[in-house]
């Protein structure tokens, strides 16, 4: 997952809450992430959590009371311009109320009130005080005012009833965190990408597949869903699965892959193939297992459908086509003679025996071939990263 909180100044707001706890565990995971933090407690919440234990996590002074000593009369206003970001976690239905309503009562709210950063509360109180009316009309007030709203999970409540209203895990509130910060140059974009292997099948228990993880094409659709695209993933087998939600077809052999892609291509601004297609399939498929009766056993097979090239030859004028090629030797050559032959906008070549590079790996290092331009290499980095920089040069085609 691409880190867009590194450097951000985040405001940490915690109201009064049993799960006021989890936001211990947030703001380490806001610091893991590079972001530099400042923590406000409502009056009450400093009855859950003391105040002590966020400032000797945070090394920063902790804000609770309008009128602590120390204050000068204007604190919440310097506070609520030096944020980028300010989220309040947990939010009581109490806090929720007074912001929907205007109250200005307490450090916290009065700091958002003077705030113009990017605003997020997330949602903390029992099943029934969260689906009351009243909190409902609230919750539009919020989002008419472009406040992000981190719906509760189902679980079990402090009450010990089970339903909707638990804060949700920091580890899921720094993911949203994340995509609510990234840029979006990819809003109003539809993207298209395949990831992972196929596998074909040669009887009931043996296929013939490869060694892709589907790790750069899930970076690759995550990314592009946190720059605002709406995202088309079509998956081959692999236990991999993405960080943020959007529509994801499950595929196995490459015949599936190839009829998700054209039954899906046609609405799509962006198409990445990025899924290691296998190149043949078994021309015969056995009902029942192959046995080993000979020292010698002969598999004949038949060509897949060349799914990149059939796009190219199709693609509208305004679609933007992009092909990956793994190779282990000749790669520039090869990918440029794919790029021309497929009729590709660009091809992303990695080789298979560069260390920590291609199939499995957390990292990549690739190039970037396009018509008429020199191949542009891109330094071996995590795939997240790898992703982030591939789209940038995407959106830069675009434009």
């Amino acid at each position: 997952m691409k880190n867009f909180l590194a450097h951000k100044k985040v405001l940490l707001g915690v109201s009064a809450s049993i799960s006021a706890y989890k936001s211990l565990f947030l703001l380490r995971l806001l610091q893991q992430a590079e972001a530099e933090v400042k923590v406000i407690l409502t009056p009450h919440a400093a009855k859950f959590i003391p105040p002590l234990n966020f400032e000797l996590l945070s090394h920063q002074k902790v804000y609770c009371d309008l009128w602590q000593e120390g204050n000068y009369w204007s604190e919440h206003v310097h506070l609520a311009n030096w944020a980028d970001l300010f989220i309040i976690a947990p939010c009581t239905l109490n806090t929720l109320s007074k912001l929907a309503n205007g109250i200005c009562d307490n450090a916290l709210l009065a700091t958002w009130f003077a705030c113009n950063a990017t605003k997020v509360v997330a949602l903390a109180m029992e099943e029934n005080m969260y689906f009351n009316p009243i909190t409902q009309r609230n919750l539009e007030i919020l989002k008419a005012t472009s406040t992000y709203i981190l719906e509760p999970e189902d679980g079990e409540l402090a009450s010990g009833k089970i339903g909707k209203g638990r804060l949700a895990e920091p580890e899921t509130i720094l993911k949203k965190l994340n995509y609510i910060i990234a840029p979006k140059p990819l809003q109003g974009k539809k993207v298209l990408i395949t990831a992972g292997p196929t596998q074909e099948s040669i009887d009931p228990v043996r296929f013939i597949s490869n060694h892709s993880s589907g790790k750069m094409g899930i970076a690759l659709a995550d990314t592009a869903c946190m720059l605002g695209a709406e995202v088309t993933l079509i998956l081959g087998p692999t236990p991999m699965r993405p960080n943020y939600s959007y529509k994801v077809y499950s595929v196995v052999s490459a015949e599936q892959m190839y009829k998700a892609v054209m039954e899906n291509y046609i609405e799509q601004d962006i198409l990445i193939l990025c899924a290691a297609v296998a190149d043949y399939k078994p021309l015969k498929y056995s009902e029942n297992k192959i046995k080993k009766n000979h020292s010698q056993w002969e598999l004949s097979l038949v060509k897949n459908p060349d799914i990149l090239k059939a796009l190219g030859a199709i693609k509208r004028p305004e679609q933007l086509l992009i092909g990956f090629a793994l190779e282990t030797e000749k790669g520039i050559e090869n990918a440029t003679q794919k790029l021309i032959e497929k009729n590709a906008d660009m091809i992303i070549l990695n080789y298979a025996n560069y260390p920590n590079s291609g199939f499995s790996t957390d990292t990549n290092e690739v190039i970037l071939i396009q018509k008429n331009i020199p191949p542009t290499p891109l330094p071996q980095e995590k795939k997240e990263n790898v992703a982030y920089q591939i789209l940038n040069y995407i959106v830069d085609l675009l434009n």
